[in-house]
């Protein structure tokens, strides 16, 4: 069988279309993909020809199966949290995506000038809101249960179990890092405790001294005329960038954001769908108290 043959038998069998080019090339074509051509005809060449076809064919399928999936997923939107970290004020919101009560990502908005997203699956972020890409990051981390009938393959060509029960899911998560909850839902008012607050607390004291200490933090929102609870989320929201996003992440890499604490890839407290922003609120005001940014009646230290 001659170079040719045996990749155009390939290509039928995945359901690409082969011919020839007036000028000489040969093109390969999936019904829902681009075309891509050969123009030398070596061993070497059919057999990258075959390996894209067959790699484009697992990403097509996992995208046909992330298309099904995503019309399953559920989104809770966060709420605004207003911001000055870069100068000019801006608006920023994390809504997170869970399949089958799991939370996979998160989509990522940002509100000034122009209104951005970003959709971030664990340590890996694209721009824009962009379900499918999540879904399929997920099936490629074999996190995600495909429905019966749905067939599925990683790069591996292994296949996929399809059935997981709700404590099977919450394990695969604690793999994956996530902040599983094993609490009841808090109160608005309760504070959040435990190895969360401390995380919490290590991270906000490094954006402090970064900015020379408790005094130099409230004589700067003082005469910027800003609140105290605009103090706080700044200083969170920092603290949270540093603890969730590694140097690879666009912003650090730029030098548009300044590391100030290691990145932690086991904490993101926004997968506790039973902590809502008032319990972050209500740990901020605790955490900046014990740093003397804050009196007790929560006026400027």
């Amino acid at each position: 069988m001659s170079n040719l043959q045996e990749a155009t038998k390939v290509a039928q069998e995945l359901g690409y279309t082969v011919s020839t080019t007036k000028a000489g090339a040969i093109e390969f074509k999936r019904p829902s993909g681009h075309p891509f051509y050969l123009i030398k005809d070596t061993p070497e060449a059919f057999n990258s020809a075959i390996a894209t076809m067959r790699e484009e064919t697992t990403r097509g399928n996992n995208m046909d199966v992330a298309s099904k999936i995503a019309s399953t997923a559920t989104i809770v939107q966060g709420q605004w949290i207003r911001s000055v970290n870069s100068g000019a004020p801006s608006w920023y919101r994390h809504d997170e995506v869970s399949i089958s009560g799991i939370k996979i990502g998160t989509i990522q908005y940002r509100k000034g000038s122009r209104t951005d997203s970003t959709t971030c699956f664990q340590n890996s972020c694209v721009r824009g809101a962009d379900i499918k890409w999540l879904i399929t990051q997920a099936i490629g981390k074999g996190l995600i249960q495909v429905p019966n009938g749905m067939p599925i393959q990683s790069s591996s060509k292994s296949k996929m179990k399809i059935s997981l029960s709700k404590s099977q899911w919450k394990d695969i998560g604690k793999q994956a890092g996530w902040t599983i909850p094993t609490t009841t839902k808090l109160a608005s008012n309760q504070i959040i405790q435990g190895y969360t607050y401390d995380v919490m607390k290590t991270a906000i004291k490094s954006v402090i001294e970064q900015y020379g200490g408790p005094a130099q933090v409230v004589e700067k929102y003082k005469k910027s005329d800003l609140s105290p609870t605009r103090m706080l989320w700044d200083l969170w929201n920092e603290a949270n960038q540093n603890l969730r996003y590694d140097d690879s992440h666009p912003a650090f890499a730029s030098g548009h954001w300044t590391r100030s604490h290691p990145h932690n890839p086991n904490f993101n407290i926004y997968s506790d769908p039973n902590v809502k922003d008032a319990n972050i609120l209500t740990a901020l005001r605790s955490i900046c108290t014990s740093f003397g940014l804050l009196n007790k009646d929560m006026s400027f230290a």
